[in-house]
């Protein structure tokens, strides 16, 4: 991670230069729910220190884009940026929420960031792209962050608009052109074998963000995209809306005061037992349902080796997800 992101520095520098002589940027095949993923690791100290929940809703599928991956993300970092700016500032008590969301729409590939901030004044909204415009305080902003970025997507062929949420906040949506490889499938950067296709979905139900941040250390480099939740009521509306090959969940994650999360699985969704590895700290127990219906314990704090060999054994003892029914859902 530390190199990716020296790298990454290494090319805002030169892009901001290639942007200012129009110059042509790199483009390969890139997976947006992969650009989110990463994008989410590196923001989740932040967000824990405001106390802002992070909701992720990726497409079952790729969703892939011919593009520049470092610019890409820079452009969704500062959009977050801007979300946590804007939730940090509501007064105790109301919700901190931010939202990444991944859409194939015809032949656009979408990537929304909501927030449940206060929004843009309608006044306001018609300056929100123009250079050195910002509504922070004298210090806290350039004003470049969004112009730059607006530039960048429009470089890619595509569209950074603003919408204002019935239901409040801000919503930035970034729209492209989606891709497709000359054999008419998906594709996610060939050119580099690093960032292979997303072969594998999993969820991670932990309040601890050392553990996502792990598990997506782990994973994301093999292919897979990897969603985190905090409690057990998110993990079991996750599991209900869409597939997972994994599931990695702490042993004590709660429904409700009187119900863990893996006991809610082996009652309600007995099926993916075979799938759930359940982290137990000290000397604790892997609930006897969970046992019974498949799923497997591993002590905590996860050792990476023992995770991976564990989950590996997982994958190859149950069948891939179901193509059908992950759209269906």
């Amino acid at each position: 991670m530390i190199h990716d992101q020296a790298e990454r520095a290494g090319r805002i520098v030169r892009n901001l230069l290639t942007f200012a002589r129009k110059g042509v940027a790199e483009k390969v095949a890139v997976d947006l729910n992969d650009v989110a993923s990463r994008t989410s690791l590196l923001i989740m100290y932040e967000l824990q220190l405001h106390g802002i929940e992070l909701e992720s809703d990726f497409h079952a599928d790729p969703v892939v884009v011919l593009g520049d991956r470092y610019e890409l993300q820079q452009v969704l970092l500062n959009l977050v940026n801007n979300a946590v700016h804007a939730v940090s500032q509501l007064e105790p008590g109301r919700q901190r929420r931010i939202r990444l969301e991944t859409r194939h729409q015809g032949g656009t590939a979408i990537l929304r960031v909501c927030d449940s901030g206060p929004g843009v004044p309608p006044h306001l909204v018609n300056y929100l792209f123009t250079p050195f415009f910002t509504t922070k305080a004298p210090g806290e902003g350039t004003g470049l962050g969004l112009s730059l970025s607006y530039g960048l997507v429009k470089a890619h062929g595509g569209e950074l608009v603003y919408e204002a949420p019935p239901e409040g906040g801000a919503e930035f949506r970034i729209s492209l052109p989606a891709y497709r490889a000359p054999d008419g499938g998906p594709a996610a950067e060939h050119q580099r074998p690093e960032a292979r296709p997303t072969l594998r979905r999993i969820l991670v139900v932990d309040d601890d963000p050392a553990v996502h941040r792990m598990v997506s250390a782990l994973f994301t480099p093999q292919g897979a995209v990897v969603e985190a939740v905090r409690s057990g009521t998110q993990g079991i509306r996750m599991l209900k809306e869409r597939d997972f090959d994994l599931v990695v969940a702490d042993a004590l994650a709660a429904v409700d005061p009187s119900k863990l999360f893996v006991q809610a699985v082996a009652f309600e969704c007995p099926e993916l037992c075979g799938r759930l590895l359940v982290g137990v700290a000290g000397n604790g127990e892997l609930h006897e349902a969970a046992v019974q219906a498949g799923a497997r314990g591993a002590r905590k704090p996860f050792n990476l080796r023992e995770l991976n060999a564990v989950a590996q054994e997982i994958f190859a003892s149950t069948p891939p997800r179901s193509p059908a029914a992950t759209e269906g859902r």
